[in-house]
């Protein structure tokens, strides 16, 4: 689904997507670039569940 999403991006949307992460990523190769992109977005997608899971254990007592 993500790579769906990410192949409607131009070239210039998925660099200044991939710019505005910090450390900023700069690859030339599209398909390398929106394999980094979903990589990163479930890196963060799964650090956000951890949080929140971690929040509502932790905040029902």
């Amino acid at each position: 689904i993500l790579n769906d999403e990410f192949d409607k991006l131009t070239d210039e949307q998925l660099k200044s997507i991939a710019s505005s992460l910090q450390p900023p990523i700069q690859i030339n190769n599209r398909e390398l670039l929106i394999e980094v992109l979903i990589s990163e977005h479930e890196r963060v997608q799964s650090h956000l569940e951890v949080s929140l899971i971690h929040h509502f254990a932790f905040n029902l007592y």
